[in-house]
């Protein structure tokens, strides 16, 4: 990045999701529920976060255990005094921040549940990513591009924020997906409308970003999102980009050397350095 000046490279960063709001939002919803009148609410939250601690659960039904409590919460909340003015974006702001109220307490138990194959297939994406060092933007059909460094590497920065300790909501981690497939989208445009940002064109730089950096935790990271975003808030762009991310996945997991611009032999060899290297 130090060939650039950051105005040659601040274009990359456009419309990335910006949490300050998210975070006023959370702190307003705090507040209130200190309030008197919040104090049976509050004593109600409080009692399904100690009764889910101590009750086992397989991830399917924590997860629908989560949604629904949220989901009843949050009705009730914005029919109390302190939020019945605010309308439909009151019960969503409600829903968000309870969300995350919620999924901070509960999250060491929630985020890789001891009874799934997450741990294992982290670990196997892991081992997928580190043996594929050897694989360059040309093996994907990338186009070589002066930016491409710049890009991939602030894209590489967004992913590693999911394992963040900051980021215990699903929605803060959907947006770490967000904003670093947003970058990469950004790249795409500025080097030409003609070649859009649809999918065939955008994945291959999720794969590369997703072998730069090698995450240990993405298949948990992706079904905690999965498992505790409401159907209902994981949609459009979100959505679309969330999927893409699978696909990304999906594709190192499953990689030979007919998923890249590489001879069998070269890529053999590649693959005996990454295993000597672990």
């Amino acid at each position: 990045m130090t060939h650039f000046a950051r105005e040659d490279v601040e274009f990359l960063r456009a419309g990335l999701v910006q949490m300050d709001e998210y975070y006023r939002n959370n702190a307003e919803f705090l507040d209130r529920m200190r309030h008197i009148t919040c104090f049976d609410h509050v004593q109600r939250v409080k009692g399904f976060v100690a009764e889910f601690l101590s009750t086992p659960q397989n991830p399917e039904d924590a997860s629908s255990t989560v949604r629904d409590f949220v989901e009843e919460m949050a009705g009730m909340l914005s029919d109390h005094q302190l939020w019945r003015e605010d309308g439909e974006d009151g019960y969503a702001q409600v829903s968000e921040s309870l969300e995350k109220f919620l999924l901070q307490r509960l999250y060491n138990k929630v985020f890789t549940p001891l009874d799934s194959t997450d741990a294992e297939d982290d670990n196997q994406l892991y081992l997928s990513t580190r043996r594929l060092q050897f694989i360059t933007p040309d093996h994907l059909d990338i186009p070589s591009r002066p930016l491409n460094k710049v890009a991939f590497h602030l894209a590489a920065e967004e992913l590693a924020k999911l394992d963040s300790s900051k980021f215990s909501s699903p929605w803060e981690k959907l947006v770490c997906i967000l904003n670093s497939i947003s970058i990469l989208s950004n790249l795409l445009k500025h080097y030409g409308a003609d070649e859009g940002t649809g999918a065939d064109e955008l994945l291959p730089y999720i794969i590369y970003t997703l072998i730069l950096l090698s995450p240990k935790h993405m298949y948990s990271n992706l079904r905690y999102v999965q498992r505790f975003r409401s159907e209902s808030k994981l949609r459009s762009e979100a959505a679309y980009y969330y999927t893409q991310m699978e696909s990304a996945v999906l594709f190192i997991s499953n990689a030979d050397h007919k998923s890249f611009t590489i001879s069998p032999d070269d890529f053999a060899r590649g693959m005996r350095e990454g295993r000597r290297s672990l």
